[in-house]
């Protein structure tokens, strides 16, 4: 299931939320436009990893290309890119950007990596 965000922000399946600068969620935000195979490609990964994702708060978000660079600067992409995927921690900073699809397993890893998910694994 994919919900329209506005800004051309698309949200798909596990949760939707805005983004904002520090959130109770960690973002993958996929830069590109739906008609896009890499798109798809992406989506099928988190899926199929989607409760991994849940159990870290993934939040995934699809933005088109000039919506992020008009509506979220923050986020720094590429402007002569059509498809990226970043990963936003909970503190709002960048922890990944590729340009090619990332497989849940690779950004699971990495969030696990992260103090902030250390510190909920204690818990």
């Amino acid at each position: 299931m994919r919900m329209n965000l506005g800004s051309g922000m698309m949200a798909l399946g596990l949760l939707a939320a805005p983004a904002v600068a520090q959130s109770p969620h960690r973002l993958v935000i996929v830069v590109g436009h739906a008609n896009d195979p890499r798109v798809s490609e992406q989506h099928a990964g988190l899926e199929h990893d989607a409760a991994a994702l849940r159990e870290r708060d993934v939040v995934i978000q699809d933005v088109t290309p000039e919506a992020a660079r008009r509506d979220r600067p923050d986020l720094g992409t590429d402007p002569d890119s059509s498809f990226e995927v970043l990963l936003v921690g909970k503190d709002g900073q960048v922890k990944l950007r590729r340009d090619t699809p990332v497989a849940a397993r690779e950004i699971t890893a990495l969030i696990d990596t992260m103090p902030m998910r250390r510190a909920e694994m204690r818990r």
